[in-house]
């Protein structure tokens, strides 16, 4: 399951609790800063775990998680 946040009314921080509240494992997070070197932010939520990845290879990122 996918689910893209585009709410504009709530801030980040209240995106991410929604997020963990909904169990979801892994967030993919674009953001302007790392977005600007060409990079996107991801956290897997059982461990905490945050890494950053190549845009243009973070769909391959995601299905080596999955795996």
């Amino acid at each position: 399951m996918v689910l893209f946040d585009d709410r504009t009314t709530v801030s980040p921080g209240f995106k991410f609790k929604d997020a963990d509240l909904l169990g979801m494992p892994l967030h993919v997070i674009v953001g302007d800063k790392n977005l600007k070197n060409g990079q996107i932010e991801l956290k897997e939520r059982a461990t905490g775990k945050r890494w950053t990845a190549p845009a243009e290879s973070v769909v391959d990122e995601v299905v080596a998680w999955v795996k």
